[in-house]
Order: structure tokens, then C-alpha cells, then sequence
């Protein structure tokens, strides 16, 4: 029995472990601009960015990014407006920043669409493990981007803006995994 316990240390010891760490920003999370929506009629588009930078410590080589999410929150704030209204809010994560290449799958990835006819109709938004994210994970840098379309808008003579539209709580979660041998994670027990 004693020598049992020894080869099963001995093998402990020599084939290391694997170590993960889930890490996020859900305690800092952070809030777009206020999008402010064309009025006049217009049957429009409003294009906004929000930019995260990555630290180093999870860029780096040295850790394996096993999963990544993000998430936030989509809603009308204010309506100048009466009437029905009526937008849809394309969200997509970019590796490099503006509204050109939307399209191109190597730079924009398309995550999801809300649909908002209210104010203050909150929309929660999880996306889980998007591939691009892993991507501006490990380059350090990634932008959240959002189309808001104008499907109905009520048509009032003289507004120059219709609504001003919300995108907050944007954070992301990712498990970092990290392989070591040898002799280094016994010293994890102490």
C-alpha cells in the first residue's frame, strides 16, 4: 500500500496539471454613447462602436483561451416622437475599428439582432463564444459594433432626432486555461 501511494505521487508530480481562470469585466462593465436616432421621417441607419482593450496578462502566450461570451443590455431611451416605432439593433464584433467591411467574416462577425417597438423595453443580449472574440482576445484589442435600423418611424414633421438608443452593460467573460509539468504544481498545494 505505501509504495502505491508513492508511484502515485511520483506520477502526480512528474505529469503536471492544467489550471483554469475565468476572468471578466462584469464589475466595470462598459456603456456605448448614446445613440441618437435620425427623425424627419427618415427611414435611416445610426452606426456605433465601443472599443476593448485587452491586457496583456490575457493576450499573452501563455494562457489557452478555452471559452469567451459577452454580453449586454439593448433599449430605447427616449422617444421624442409619438407613434409606433420600430428598430432593429444588429450587433457585431469587429477586429479592427469602423462600419466598412461589415460584411467581410475575417474582420466582422455578425453575433445577433434585437428588435425594440418601446421605450424602456430592456433586451438582454448573451452571445456564447463567438470566434472572433477568442481572436481580439489574443491580439488585445476588439470592438463591439452596432447597426440600429429604422423599420417603422412615425412620421412627424420638424424632429430632427427621433430617439436616443441604449447599449449598456457590454461585458465578456473567457476561461483561460494553462498547462504545467513537472514538479511546479505541487507547489500549488502549499
Amino acid at each position: 500500500m505505501r509504495r502505491l501511494i508513492v508511484i502515485l505521487m511520483m506520477i502526480i508530480l512528474m505529469a503536471g496539471c492544467k489550471s483554469t481562470l475565468k476572468v471578466n469585466n462584469q464589475s466595470d462593465p462598459k456603456d456605448f454613447e448614446p445613440v441618437t436616432l435620425p427623425g424627419h421621417g427618415v427611414t435611416g441607419q445610426a452606426f456605433a462602436e465601443l472599443d476593448f482593450y485587452v491586457p496583456d496578462e490575457i493576450s499573452n502566450e501563455e494562457f489557452d483561451i478555452e471559452r469567451a461570451n459577452i454580453f449586454g443590455d439593448v433599449f430605447l431611451e427616449t422617444l421624442f416622437v409619438e407613434g409606433d416605432v420600430e428598430i432593429e439593433v444588429d450587433i457585431y464584433l469587429g477586429l479592427e475599428s469602423g462600419s466598412a467591411n461589415l460584411d467581410d467574416p475575417d474582420l466582422n462577425q455578425y453575433l445577433a439582432s434585437v428588435t425594440i417597438s418601446g421605450v424602456g423595453q430592456h433586451t438582454p443580449v448573451a452571445i456564447s463564444d463567438p470566434s472572433l472574440l477568442r481572436q481580439g482576445l489574443k491580439n488585445g484589442a476588439f470592438y463591439v459594433k452596432i447597426v440600429a435600423e429604422i423599420i417603422t418611424n412615425p412620421t412627424v414633421p420638424g424632429e430632427e432626432e427621433m430617439g436616443v438608443l441604449r447599449i449598456n452593460d457590454i461585458y465578456f467573460d473567457a476561461w483561460l486555461v494553462r498547462e504545467t509539468g513537472g514538479l511546479f504544481p505541487f507547489f500549488y498545494l502549499f
